[in-house]
C-alpha cells in the first residue's frame, strides 16, 4: 500500500506531495476551491497554513489501512 508521507507548499495553490514508494508530485488545487468548505481556502494566507494530521483506519480484523 502507498501513502502520502509529507505534503509542502510550494506556490499558489501548488502542493508537493511525497509518498511512501519516494515519488513526488506536485498538485494545483486551484481549481478545487470553488464550493463549500473549501471557499476560505481561496486566501493564499491561509492555504499556505496547512498541516497534515496522519490518521490511521482499523478495521475489526485488525490491519491498518
Amino acid at each position: 500500500m502507498i501513502w502520502i508521507t509529507d505534503a509542502a507548499y510550494i506556490k499558489d495553490y501548488v502542493l508537493l506531495i511525497s509518498f511512501s514508494n519516494g515519488v513526488k508530485k506536485s498538485v494545483d488545487l486551484q481549481n478545487e476551491l470553488d464550493e463549500g468548505v473549501f471557499i476560505p481556502l481561496k486566501d493564499k494566507t491561509y492555504f499556505k497554513r496547512f498541516y497534515m494530521v496522519i490518521l490511521f483506519c482499523i478495521p475489526l480484523n485488525g490491519i491498518f489501512l
